[in-house]
């Protein structure tokens, strides 16, 4: 089963561009690595009053053909962290979540589609585990209106612990993610009684993707 990594880091805004040029260059040196399918990165920018969003934070969303794949390339992980540190605030501490991939969906004809620029929301969110098979069959009974949903080109969901999953939604940009941001809340209008907590929010566009193939 695919799984996904999450890495988020909180990164010195003063030296954002230089860390951009950087990580483009490390991770460029990576494409091919045995069983990694792909690479998303988005970098949240300050949104005054949207601190729960991640305010200068980096995500680095690597996605493998399986655990064994993603646990084999921990030591790439490490080495890229300790390159990446004179651009990180604070002491640098990654803030890592990962699990395997439980649910996935790609817009029709968004195969083969550029895909920068674009723009990315990650959610966490707690789920009920009693309710796991529920909250498959209600994602899948959503495709139909996901499909209608403009701008909208792949979601993918990460189950980072037994009651615990990463929602990450990519668009064609910020301003398609809000326009249809009501459509969205309709679509997983069902999902309210599955979930329970706070989310947690990282939004942003992306700095760097790479598919294996793509």
């Amino acid at each position: 089963m695919l799984y996904v990594r999450h890495t988020l880091l909180t990164i010195d805004a003063t030296k954002k561009d230089s860390l951009v040029s950087k990580l483009t260059a490390l991770l460029d040196a990576r494409k091919g690595r045995a069983g990694l399918r792909a690479y998303r990165v988005n970098i949240s920018d300050p949104r005054p009053g949207l601190e729960k969003e991640g305010e200068n934070r980096m995500c680095i969303m690597a996605v493998f053909d399986d655990k064994d794949a993603a646990d084999a390339n921990t030591g790439n992980a490490t080495s890229l962290r300790e390159s990446l540190a004179e651009s990180l605030s604070g002491d640098g501490s990654p803030l890592i979540r990962e699990g395997e991939i439980i649910w996935s969906f790609d817009a029709e004809g968004v195969a083969g589609r550029p895909i920068m620029p674009g723009y990315m929301r990650h959610r966490a969110i707690n789920f009920d585990p009693s309710k796991y098979d529920g909250m498959l069959a209600y994602a899948d009974s959503t495709v139909s209106t996901l499909n209608s949903v403009p701008g909208l080109r792949r979601i993918r969901v990460g189950r980072v612990s037994n009651d615990r999953k990463i929602v990450s939604i990519a668009w064609g940009s910020k301003e398609l993610a809000d326009a249809a941001s009501e459509n969205i809340a309709n679509a997983f209008v069902g999902f309210a009684e599955l979930e329970y907590g706070e989310p947690r929010l990282i939004t942003g566009d992306f700095v760097y993707t790479y598919t294996r193939g793509g």
